[in-house]
């Protein structure tokens, strides 16, 4: 059976009489004010956590209504499962000492309108299962990650793609200063039909290891980058980087892999050109696998390709 609501309750015992008419008005604002209440705007880190809170955990969902800077210090930044900030169409920064993204907790720029942008700046490291979108049907955003200690994604996509056909798409940058890096989750920074591919640049003092999908590619028009360095080891393992162009001459992008140390990779690395028939093809792309250390090329497969020009 049902519990009564609190209107249905009023509404039950109240509904007669003059008390009735004039506490009325005064409940339905009470009920617009919790909904606004809600809804409201946040531009401050205070305005979802005491400043003494830590770890501060969201668990509720904030709109971002314009560009914003959440400064919480070096106190750890946890979304849950139901937790999330949306910031559509505007520039949110991020400073913590850590940041936490449980499966499920969303940094949501995602636009109808233009992407929203987040900049993100830690002491620490991050630790993500949940998912960054930064996506648009018309401009896309730019997901950047600047952390003093590792970086570990393992869960969702994160996005930096579009929705339309004709939206090029923008950048997931990711750099760990003292730290290793970690990709469990696919990077898909990928263009629309009638569009060229975006930008993933992976950056760390420490090792990079990739275990997922890296998608720069183009849809009508050329791939775009895809770049790792690293001061130590990077491991590729047996996944795909894809920088393809696309359409009728779309020119393949470029991947530049660059270790400080050795160089292992069971990756599938796609750069290729494209072309529907005649005498014009985009141009295969530019692939530039680099150790200081060793170069294992343990399987997989590297090709920049198209049936008239080919890249190096």
């Amino acid at each position: 059976m049902n519990e009564p609501s609190l209107a249905s309750l009023f509404f039950r015992h109240g509904r007669s009489g003059a008390w009735a008419g004039a506490i009325a008005p005064l409940f339905f604002l009470l009920i617009l004010l919790m909904r606004s209440a809600a809804l409201a705007a946040v531009c401050d880190a205070s305005q979802i956590c005491a400043p003494d809170e830590d770890p501060c955990v969201i668990d509720t969902t904030y709109e971002i209504e314009e560009d914003c800077v959440l400064d919480f210090g070096s106190r750890t930044l946890t979304l849950t499962g139901a937790g999330s900030l949306k910031f559509e169409g505007v520039s949110l920064s991020i400073l913590a000492g850590e940041l936490v993204l449980e499966s499920g907790g969303v940094l949501d720029g995602d636009g109808k309108g233009d992407g929203g942008s987040v900049f993100i700046t830690l002491i620490d490291g991050l630790e993500s299962s949940g998912k960054i979108d930064v996506s648009s049907d018309v401009t896309v955003g730019t997901n950047e990650v600047w952390a003093g200690g590792n970086v570990v994604l393992d869960g969702n996509t994160w996005y930096a793609n579009n929705e339309n056909a004709d939206t090029s798409d923008g950048t997931i940058h990711l750099v760990s200063s003292a730290g290793a890096i970690s990709i469990g989750t696919v990077l898909d920074a990928s263009g629309g039909s009638a569009a060229a591919g975006g930008d993933i640049e992976l950056e760390a003092e420490g090792r990079i290891d990739i275990q997922s999908k890296l998608d720069v590619g183009g849809g009508e028009f050329d791939g775009g980058s895809i770049s790792v360095e690293s001061s130590n080891d990077i491991v590729l393992g047996a996944v795909s980087l894809i920088a393809n162009g696309g359409g009728s001459g779309g020119y393949g992008g470029n991947v530049t892999i660059n270790a400080g140390a050795d160089l292992s990779s069971e990756a599938t690395i796609k750069a290729n050109g494209s072309s529907t028939g005649g005498d014009w093809s985009g141009d295969g792309a530019y692939i530039d696998l680099t150790a200081a250390g060793t170069l294992f090329l343990i399987d997989g497969d590297i090709k920049a390709k198209v049936s008239i020009h080919r890249g190096n």
